[in-house]
């Protein structure tokens, strides 16, 4: 299993850093009152035999590290890599991401979760996700530039050439923005400068699919 140190700010982002020698935890405790407000996990694959995983938070209380976990059967599961929060505890959204590298051998579907456990070793698990090796599931990934003037999403390979509608939505259900592509690229960049800070949902649709994620604008 990975073992990364605290995420550290670049802005107002956050991505792990460093790889360091793993150390094992014991957590026997389901948490009543969860340290860490969720807003989203995602998993999207790559072409290189890999999954790019992200974690958004709206809040953290208390909370002390995450393990994401991964499974061929949607059953068993495996450590895969465990991820440090901050020592401050935070009522602003926080990101993270991990890269989790696969064998050309692995199955096409993975599927993950990830264990959210606090400083008294309480925990609590996410819903899964699924992350396929060498192909794009029937979902989206929102990612935010460094300088949260960008939203870069990115759609299933089945929607490629063809018309995709994104539309962003605050957490009043109001479009904030809207962009129509007629013949859609793999990855759509959407100009979020005016955006006030907040959580925000970002809609792909394409025909009668659509596919939804959160995300956060921190500044």
């Amino acid at each position: 299993m990975k073992y990364l140190y605290p995420a550290k700010k670049i802005g107002a982002l956050i991505i792990v850093l460093f790889f360091i020698s793993f150390v094992s935890f014991s957590q026997n405790n389901t948490a009543k009152d969860p340290a860490v407000e969720l807003i989203s996990f995602s998993a999207q694959s790559n072409n290189n035999h890999s999954v790019f995983i992200s974690i958004v938070t709206g809040r953290e209380i208390n909370a002390s590290h995450f393990i994401i976990q991964r499974s061929v059967n949607g059953i068993d599961f495996n450590d895969a890599a465990l991820l440090f929060t901050e020592e401050e505890d935070s009522r602003e959204p926080r990101v993270y991401t991990y890269t989790d590298k696969l064998n050309e051998t692995d199955t096409v579907a993975i599927y993950y979760r990830v264990k959210i456990i606090d400083r008294n070793r309480n925990f609590t698990y996410s819903d899964l996700v699924t992350g396929a090796n060498g192909l794009t599931e029937s979902g989206i990934l929102a990612s935010a530039n460094p300088s949260q003037k960008k939203l870069r999403v990115t759609i299933p390979g089945s929607w490629l050439n063809k018309t995709v509608t994104y539309n962003i939505y605050n957490t009043h259900k109001g479009i904030n923005k809207n962009k129509i592509s007629n013949n859609a690229t793999q990855t759509e960049t959407l100009d979020i400068t005016d955006l006030p800070a907040g959580v925000y949902t970002i809609e792909a649709t394409n025909g009668d699919q659509t596919a939804v994620q959160r995300f956060a604008k921190i500044n």
